[in-house]
């Protein structure tokens, strides 16, 4: 059973209204994290769908829809009345064959051990031992760092594809938010707040998570004709 299905007339904007904008307004309004990821035999538009085409620019994806979401978000709660304060940092990594890759730090992608290693902690709070996470102020900074990252992207020609991801991709952007609240002009508890100094303030915290993903196309070595390092590849892609 699927939610929805989309014909071959639709078109980006329609999907990531449809189906991705909730998800991204899930980060951005109620601190909870998300994920979006394209999955499908190879050649059959994933990257297109989640990037948009290189060549017209104004061609967009998911990346850059979500991303212009975010910012806006940002916008409107710097008008609010109460103090808000946002910040946003960005990673960017790829699984290729069952190694985990930093896509933001050309000094370890240069090192002879190139895998990152997960970690996990007491609390089972997931992170990435020295993943290197960008601080942007805007759009375009995002969409910078996301363009540095693709051009160290593991990908290759295959008969079927000319530029076939040869990795499966996670673009993570991160929002944190500080909210300060006066608590003596708080209506509930006023009666119980008379007495505060003016530094009475309430500050609340919360980080969500976008993982924006891209799946290696799943593939079959009698359509493509891989040999060697390429059919290596699509064996690990194939294995998820």
């Amino acid at each position: 059973v699927y939610d929805r299905v989309f014909g071959e007339d639709a078109n980006t904007c329609e999907i990531y209204n449809e189906l991705v904008s909730d998800v991204v307004e899930s980060v951005t309004e109620n601190g909870v994290n998300g994920t979006v990821f394209t999955y499908g035999q190879t050649c059959s538009g994933k990257t297109y769908t989640m990037q948009g085409c290189q060549n017209p620019e104004s061609s967009v994806g998911i990346i850059q829809l979500a991303a212009r979401d975010i910012f806006q978000s940002i916008k409107e709660r710097r008008s609010d009345e109460i103090a808000t304060e946002c910040s946003v940092r960005v990673s960017y990594v790829e699984i290729y064959n069952e190694e985990l890759r930093d896509l933001l730090n050309d000094q370890s992608r240069k090192s002879s051990s190139t895998s990152l290693i997960i970690r996990e902690d007491k609390q089972g709070s997931i992170s990435v031992e020295g993943l290197k996470e960008i601080a942007v102020g805007s759009f375009e900074q995002l969409m910078e760092v996301f363009k540095a990252g693709e051009k160290n992207k593991s990908v290759g020609s295959t008969k079927m594809n000319d530029r076939s991801s040869r990795s499966h991709a996670i673009l993570s952007i991160s929002l944190e938010r500080k909210t300060t609240t006066d608590l003596r002009g708080d209506a509930e508890n006023k009666e119980n707040y008379e007495d505060c100094s003016s530094t009475s303030n309430l500050v609340v915290k919360t980080t969500s998570t976008l993982n924006l993903v891209d799946l290696a196309g799943s593939e079959s070595v009698r359509h493509t004709n891989a040999s060697g390092m390429q059919k290596k590849e699509g064996g690990m892609i194939n294995q998820r």
